[in-house]
């Protein structure tokens, strides 16, 4: 984990340790929950977990302080977050999402950048938790993005403003590439709208996962916990093609369908 301060906005990166030379690695940007300027803080462990397979992952924001890690196992949920920021917090825009893979592919080409000719700007995605996965589904017209992973969020029945992303169910009708929506159950937030979203898409393949976990899922247990399993399968499986890694999601023996902690709906995945 680094801090990137770099043409006027600031940013905190997740990577491997070693990028080594034997492939480029995919782009995610990530949106912060409660839409906060915190570099990504209240998911470290989960954005930590996924760099380590070898993504670059770029969240808005300094790094903030560091989580209390929750040695709970999946079924049982961490304390609730805010799914919108403070009053006078630090907060960030969906733009913020679209200026991440916009540096990060500068910095594939700049002279002299630890990331020179190490990043695939082919594969990108976008994810986000809570308010930020507002943001996440706010950019869906940028036709850079291959896939997003929506956690613990969904788009409200009536419009409500959170960090300058207004969105209206019309929004859905613009995601045109493969979507994950991840939810904790009924004692999450989210979890109506997460539904509602998941009814309305159509022509698009579309995958929804529910566990009992709450609104703050797994991202702050150790290795962010079931979460940070899925994304990297997931992650793995849409942006680089890895049929064994598809094997969590597709099939009538999938992992995740005979998983007894998670419920599984899928559309457009024959």
């Amino acid at each position: 984990m680094e801090h990137e301060p770099s043409n006027s906005r600031s940013f905190t990166v997740y990577r491997p340790r070693d990028m080594g030379v034997a492939r480029r690695l995919p782009i995610v940007a990530w949106g912060n929950g409660a839409c906060l300027a915190n570099g990504g803080a209240g998911a470290r462990p989960f954005l930590l977990e996924i760099a380590s397979h070898g993504f670059v992952i770029v969240a808005p924001g300094k790094p903030g302080p560091d989580p209390l890690l929750q040695p709970l196992t999946d079924s049982e949920a961490p304390p609730p977050m805010a799914s919108g920021p403070a009053p006078g917090a630090d907060e960030t825009r969906a733009d913020d999402l679209i200026a991440a893979i916009d540096w990060a592919i500068r910095e594939n080409e700049r002279t002299g950048s630890i990331f020179r000719g190490r990043l695939d700007p082919a594969r990108v995605a976008v994810m986000g938790h809570s308010c930020g996965g507002l943001q996440a589904l706010a950019v869906q017209e940028d036709r850079r993005i291959i896939t997003s992973m929506i956690w613990n969020s969904g788009i409200y029945e009536r419009p409500v403003g959170r960090s300058g992303v207004r969105l209206t169910k019309a929004q859905l009708a613009k995601v045109r590439r493969p979507i994950a929506y991840i939810q904790g159950g009924a004692t999450d937030i989210a979890y109506r709208h997460v539904r509602d979203d998941f009814a309305r898409l159509a022509g698009v393949s579309a995958i929804m996962l529910e566990s009992n976990v709450g609104h703050g899922g797994t991202l702050t247990q150790p290795n962010g916990g079931s979460y940070a399993r899925i994304a990297t399968a997931w992650l793995n499986w849409r942006l680089r093609g890895d049929s064994r890694a598809a094997l969590m999601f597709v099939g009538p023996d999938c992992g995740l369908c005979s998983d007894p902690a998670w419920k599984i709906d899928r559309k457009g995945m024959d």
